[in-house]
């Protein structure tokens, strides 16, 4: 196993009061120690940042992404993603910044189909393909299908609609 030197860098807009190294840790650079990261309760490790009496609540990977990487928060339009899966793992070089819908088709999550936005429904009776769409963060049904790839063309279609 080779050592990977340890690299800090200011976390933006906490400049001479936080940083974050590429190998996932934060520190206090007034306190010159490192700080405690905790579980958000869905396996990201998360940290409280203060500034001017006031903190904000951040998870690691994002930090190591904006020191590191020109990251910005923006919503939901770029995420940060864990190459590996791993959610704890907040190495720079398991970090990476796709758009929300790369990172939906990416195939650590199970999927029934090899569509986006297509799944097997198995709780009726008859299983049947369901086409839904996220639109502005909002899961839009568009319909139950007996073929995989027509549930796929109505997803296509309300895509292409928007």
């Amino acid at each position: 196993m080779t050592n990977i030197e340890e690299i800090w860098k200011d976390v933006p807009n906490y400049e001479g009061l936080y940083q974050v190294s590429n190998l996932g840790n934060v520190k206090s650079v007034r306190r010159n120690r490192l700080l405690t990261l905790k579980s958000n309760g869905k396996g990201y490790l998360c940290i409280q940042l203060w500034s001017n009496g006031f903190f904000e609540t951040f998870k690691v990977h994002q930090l190591v992404a904006m020191a590191f990487l020109g990251h910005v928060r923006c919503g939901h339009k770029f995420v940060v993603n864990h190459k590996n899966f791993i959610r704890t793992d907040n190495r720079l070089e398991n970090i990476e910044v796709v758009t929300a819908r790369q990172n939906g088709n990416l195939k650590h999550i199970s999927h029934s189909s090899i569509y986006t936005g297509v799944s097997l429904d198995k709780k009726i009776k008859r299983k049947k393909w369901c086409a839904h769409i996220k639109i502005n963060g909002k899961k839009k049904h568009l319909g139950y299908f007996d073929d995989e790839y027509q549930a796929h063309l109505a997803y296509e279609k309300a895509r292409n609609e928007i």
